[in-house]
């Protein structure tokens, strides 16, 4: 056996035991230090990586992808401002450390992202992670019914049912990844059924801006990235057309008679109602979070009032249920910048992917570049009812997308340059 092929073989190992690291540990250790529970047996296979893959530490850090600098320099404008300008100082403690756990935990997903293969199996691992969720909720209720409980949202191992709600999109999101139109038709009729069953798991959490952000995925899925790459036969259509018309029997007869009765349609309906404390324009609504916010930053628009302490200045002491709003008060313009910059440059990354010659003739990079890109929309659109900045699903997520566009990419120079050599 020569040297590649034993060093790949054992790289294929080390992918397989890291994604089961990745979602046994994150699916349970959503406790304090979790962050230092999972840093010790990472931090032991990011060594054993490079000493197998003889890795230059240097080159890596030098030529990391541009979002990981600004995270990491928004961070750093975080802390600064925080630790000087913060009124309450516990309230700035209280996330400081995770949050700073969370940037150690991203750098550490670089080092290990050999290649794409890699950024897979961290996909991977959110479907799994629902999985775990999903059978958590089981065992623990006993009972299937638990999907059509309007008077409890259910949270799984996670702290709070919004938490289970994003990884559920996020899920969703990964498993229309493998919906290809080179698939058998049992396949895809088996991944759209899993769609199914994560979409009855999210109402079960009642967490409206999931729901909302999924809603939006697939529709962009659905109406725009479907025609776009399924050119198929006449039998092919008409088999399509049977699986869309189950799909649709199994919501029309079983999900749309029992929404009013899941806690997600229970919490929409309230909503709809004007009812205290689901009413967007009362004292303590969403409304005023955000006037609030705003009259935050513009108190002290170039620092901010220091990271989680808006919850300082709420009559509640709650936060502002808004990333952009959350990120303008707490760290000001320049913090505002570094942050949403991350998105900005994704965002363009994976346009160019999509209408770049290079890619033109390989449909599934093109599929999933496109599927991403709604990936990042609806963590935007996630983002406008919760800060995410501290959001460990929603931070790996967008790293993976991240990594897979910076390796897609340094592959391609790599075979420029053998070329030219």
């Amino acid at each position: 056996m020569d040297t590649y092929t034993k060093e790949f073989k054992i790289g294929k190992r080390l992918d397989i035991l890291y994604a089961i690291f990745f979602m046994m540990s994150n699916s349970f250790l959503h406790k304090a230090g979790q962050f230092k529970m999972v840093g010790i047996p990472l931090v032991f296979i990011v060594s054993l990586t490079f000493l197998i893959k003889k890795k230059n530490i240097y080159y890596l850090i030098k030529n990391a992808p541009v979002e990981l600098w600004l995270y990491t320099i928004w961070f750093l404008w975080a802390f600064f401002t925080g630790y000087f300008w913060a009124e309450d100082l516990r309230l700035f403690r209280m996330v400081i450390n995770s949050t700073l756990y969370l940037v150690i935990f991203v750098w550490i997903l670089y080092f290990l992202a050999m290649d794409t293969r890699n950024v897979d199996w961290i996909f991977a691992a959110f479907v799994l992670t629902a999985f775990l969720q999903l059978v958590w909720i089981i065992l623990e209720t006993n009972n299937w019914r638990f999907l059509f409980d309007s008077y409890h949202r259910y949270r799984g191992s996670f702290l709070n049912p919004n938490g289970l709600g994003f990884l559920t999109v996020y899920a969703i999101g990964v498993m229309l990844s493998y919906f290809r139109p080179t698939n058998k038709f049992f396949k895809n009729f088996i991944i759209l059924l899993i769609v199914l069953l994560f979409f009855l798991l999210l109402t079960a959490t009642g967490s409206r801006k999931s729901f909302i952000a999924v809603m939006v995925l697939l529709a962009v899925w659905f109406i725009f990235i479907v025609p776009r790459h399924f050119s198929i036969s006449l039998s092919k259509q008409l088999f399509m057309l049977l699986l869309y018309s189950f799909i649709f029997w199994v919501s029309y007869r079983f999900i749309v008679p029992n929404f009013g009765e899941t806690s997600l349609g229970h919490r929409f309906l309230r909503l709809y109602q004007g009812d205290v404390g689901y009413n967007l324009e009362h004292v303590g609504g969403r409304f005023y979070m955000y006037k609030l916010g705003l009259e935050l930053f513009f108190k002290s628009p170039i620092v901010g009032v220091g990271l989680n302490n808006f919850a300082f200045y709420h009559y509640e002491g709650k936060y502002s249920h808004s990333d952009l709003i959350e990120i303008l008060a707490d760290n000001g313009v320049i913090g505002f910048i570094l942050y949403e910059a991350i998105y900005i440059i994704i965002f363009l990354k994976l346009l160019y992917l999509i209408r770049s010659p290079q890619y033109k003739s390989n449909s599934e990079i093109k599929y999933k570049a496109e599927l991403f890109l709604s990936l990042v929309l609806s963590i935007l659109i996630i983002g406008f009812g919760a800060p995410l900045y501290k959001s460990f699903y929603s931070r790996v997520l967008l790293t993976s997308i991240i990594l897979y566009v910076h390796l897609l990419k340094s592959t391609q120079a790599n075979h420029e340059l053998a070329k030219v050599a």
